[in-house]
């Protein structure tokens, strides 16, 4: 049998319209982040572009607290990875060594497995990338269908409930 749902913070079920009865009100008031810090150094170019923009949407959404941000952080490097592995397996593609390159057919055949080698293990960086960054996109909304739950949560909410009149 299951353990039930993932409990969520009082934050992100404000955002979804969740009712103040079900607020969890044991938990402490997490600080936001009002100022998204630098990206660490070691990310590259794709990562700290995903960081700026995605961390700038959810510090305005009130969405990331400073307890959050080692694991958006987490997010952003994953998902630049991604994005890096993607044009990195499109140049390994292109290197494909071709028949007409080599006289001897042993050359060749040692060629095309150490290519094959290469891109097998850029498919398996981008695979894993993927992996990682949609479990952790899916913990801030990130993901359609988290944000399909956060939408339909709010429109059921805009009608009155006759519960709310007594």
């Amino acid at each position: 049998m299951g353990k039930g749902r993932k409990p969520q913070t009082n934050d992100l079920k404000k955002l979804k319209g969740t009712q103040p009865i079900r607020m969890n009100r044991n938990e402490g008031e997490s600080k936001q982040v009002s100022k998204l810090p630098n990206a660490p150094r070691y990310f590259g170019k794709t990562s700290k572009s995903v960081y700026r923009t995605l961390g700038l949407q959810l510090a305005g959404s009130k969405v990331l607290s400073v307890t959050d941000l080692e694991m958006f952080t987490s997010f952003a490097f994953e998902y630049g990875e991604y994005i890096e592995s993607i044009s990195e397996l499109k140049e390994v593609e292109s290197e494909e060594p071709q028949v007409q390159d080599f006289d001897d057919p042993k050359m060749y055949s040692a060629a095309v497995y150490g290519w094959n080698e290469k891109y097998k293990r850029v498919e398996r960086k981008k695979k894993q990338s993927w992996e990682r960054s949609m479990k952790l996109a899916s913990e801030f909304g990130i993901t359609p269908a988290a944000r399909a739950k956060a939408q339909a949560i709010a429109i059921g909410k805009e009608e009155k409930d006759p519960i709310d009149e007594l």
